[in-house]
This record gives structure tokens, C-alpha cells and sequence, in this order.
């Protein structure tokens, strides 16, 4: 008596789980059962300060946190915070107010996911194993009359497996229905260290990108005897960081000739630069007409009919990015020239167009 006492109550309880989940499921409208993701990344420069309006935020807008994680990036000395809320659809449009607001975004998604066909799977699933559940507790009742103890046991085992099996279906729906109420919001925060070439959260990102550049130096007060109006010609230009850090090789040559043995002809030119993005002008993100500016330190050789001789000199640039992508730059620059050498008679505007690819 026991046992048929235990048997009933185990399939009026199984019985009620299902209507309860399934009236669940049917009373949801089709487009309830979307859940959305969003995400941010975000660069700030006050990081305490933020953070903590973060935290106040989401006490206020009563989101749940799911994941957190907080430290220093690796390879640097940024502060980094990440992690993932609950929250349902004003709280969520509050969070990305505030959160839009910290600083630099780097990264923004919106997705939505439906989840009717995971939820019309589980629940058909479902419905197939309660129909083998009916079917052994029939077996088991005409067991009950026998005495074969063994099929009873055996029965028994594949109800319990099979009630298991069910409330786990049956969770996951409830899980899933769940995730329908809330909008899932992952925050990424991470301190912003102002040093040259922090272009990425792991520092300085090593790139191979040789290319071909074209210059043109305006003298500004040209020595007829000495130096020329201008001098152009081509050059070696190969970067070697995102940031973007660079060397480059070429030759100037004189406009027009001069008798005297000490005009210089050619300027045989080496130098070593670095370009820095504006914090406000979306550093160097877009893929055209990003704003720059930089220095380029090195040396030339200058070559007279008389002699050869070395000298240094340093330019302040100033350029625009024209086209940027994975693959190419064409990049445009103006510099001004100022040697340490004659600097009164070979300081100038030097302009510049360059064309690197990746390799």
C-alpha cells in the first residue's frame, strides 16, 4: 500500500510540474521570449571616480551581478574592471547613460538572442520522456500484481532516471524564461596610462609594415651658394608599432645646381619617429582622416663638390591619416625641418606622403 501511495503522489507532483511550466511557456507572448546582451568597453582616465559611480548605479537601478573581476592589465599598471549584470530594461537604459559618459569607448554591442526554439525543444523533449514516464508506471502498476520483484526494481530505476531527467528539463526552461525578464549588461572599464604607443589593453603591439614615402623640403631662407630652394625625393619608411614607430632612409635632392664647391646637391637623410593619437579625435581609430601629430629624430649626410659631412636635425610633425586599414596606410604629414647645422639657411617646411602595407 506503501508503495502505490508513494507511486501516485510522485505522478501528481510530475503532473503539476508540467502544467505549471508549460501554462508558463503558452501564456508568454512570441516576442517575450528574446533575451539582450549588451556590452561595452570603455577608457577612462578617472577610474576611482567612475568605478565608484558604477557601483552606486547599479545599487540604485537594483541590478544583479553575475561576474566580477578586478585588477591590473597584464604587461602594465592599468586598472581594469569587468563584469556582467541582470537587469531588466529601464535599469539597463540608466546603466548606459552613466556608463557612456567615463571616458573613451572602444567597443559597443546590442544583440538579441531568441530563445523560443531552445525553449520549444526542452519543452518537446519534455513531453516525449513524460510519455515513456506514463508508460513504465503502467508496466509498473501490472508489476505490482506479479511477482516477479525483479522488473519492479528495474522499473523503479528508469522512473527515478526519468523523473530526474524531467526536473532538469524542467529547470532549464524555468532558467531560460528567466533570462527573458532581465537584459543581460557586460561593463569592461580599464584605466588609461598616457605613454607613447598605448594603442591596445597589452601595450605595444609589434607590426611589420615597410613601405615608400615621397618628401619635399621648402627651404625657408636658401644661400645661393649654399643650399637650394627645396629639395625632394624618396625614402624608405618601415613601421614597426601600431602606435605608430618608424624609421626611415632616403635622398633629397637640390633643385637646380650651383658652381660654388660648397652648394649642397643631396641630403642623404635617416631618422627615427614617433606619431601620438589625439585623446579626442578618436585616436587613430577610424579608418579615414585620423589626425596625428609627432617628431621624427635622425641625421642627414650632405654632399658638396668639395666634401661630405654629417649633421643631426629634429622635425615636429603634424599629419592626417588619409586611409587605414588592417592591410595599408597612406598617411600625409608636414614637418618642420630644423637642422643643427647652418640652421638659419637649411631649416624649412617639409612635406609628406607615404604608402605602407602590411608584409
Amino acid at each position: 500500500m506503501n508503495v502505490k501511495s508513494s507511486l501516485i503522489f510522485r505522478i501528481a507532483f510530475l503532473i503539476l510540474v508540467f502544467f505549471v511550466t508549460n501554462s508558463a511557456w503558452s501564456e508568454l507572448p512570441a516576442d517575450s521570449v528574446s533575451s539582450k546582451i549588451s556590452s561595452i568597453s570603455v577608457m577612462t582616465n578617472n577610474y576611482v571616480q567612475n568605478r565608484d559611480a558604477l557601483f552606486k548605479t547599479i545599487s540604485n537601478t537594483n541590478a544583479k551581478t553575475k561576474t566580477f573581476i578586478e585588477g591590473k592589465i597584464p604587461k602594465g599598471e592599468a586598472r581594469h574592471l569587468k563584469l556582467t549584470l541582470n537587469v531588466d530594461e529601464t535599469g539597463l537604459q540608466i546603466l548606459k547613460n552613466t556608463v557612456e559618459k567615463f571616458g573613451y569607448i572602444t567597443e559597443q554591442t546590442d544583440k538579441t538572442i531568441d530563445n523560443s526554439d531552445v525553449i520549444q525543444k526542452l519543452s518537446s523533449k519534455k513531453a516525449f520522456l513524460r510519455k515513456q514516464l506514463d508508460a513504465y508506471n503502467k508496466e509498473l502498476q501490472a508489476a505490482e500484481h506479479s511477482s516477479a520483484s525483479g522488473n519492479r526494481e528495474i522499473l523503479w530505476e528508469k522512473i527515478r532516471s526519468l523523473e530526474n531527467e524531467i526536473y532538469d528539463i524542467g529547470a532549464s526552461i524555468d532558467e531560460k524564461l528567466k533570462e527573458v525578464k532581465y537584459n543581460v549588461y557586460e561593463i569592461e572599464l580599464t584605466e588609461e596610462i598616457n605613454t607613447p604607443q598605448n594603442t591596445s589593453h597589452d601595450g605595444v603591439q609589434f607590426v611589420n609594415m615597410p613601405g615608400l614615402a615621397y618628401s619635399r623640403l621648402r627651404v625657408e631662407n636658401p644661400l645661393n651658394d649654399f643650399s637650394a630652394d627645396y629639395y625632394s625625393g624618396y625614402e624608405l619608411k618601415y613601421m614597426f608599432t601600431q602606435g605608430k614607430s618608424y624609421v626611415q632612409f632616403g635622398v633629397l635632392k637640390g633643385s637646380a645646381g650651383q658652381n660654388s664647391p660648397n652648394f649642397i646637391n643631396e641630403l642623404f637623410t635617416y631618422g627615427f619617429g614617433q606619431d601620438f593619437y589625439p585623446r579626442y579625435l578618436g585616436r587613430g581609430q577610424r579608418r579615414y582622416f585620423n589626425l596625428y601629430t609627432g617628431y621624427t629624430l635622425g641625421g642627414f649626410f650632405a654632399s658638396t663638390q668639395v666634401k661630405n659631412f654629417h649633421k643631426f636635425y629634429m622635425m615636429a610633425n603634424i599629419g592626417l591619416e588619409l586611409v587605414k586599414t588592417h592591410y595599408v596606410l597612406l598617411d600625409s604629414r608636414m614637418c618642420y625641418f630644423i637642422p643643427f647645422y647652418e640652421n638659419h639657411n637649411l631649416r624649412g617646411i617639409l612635406t609628406n606622403i607615404s604608402f605602407n602595407f602590411v608584409f
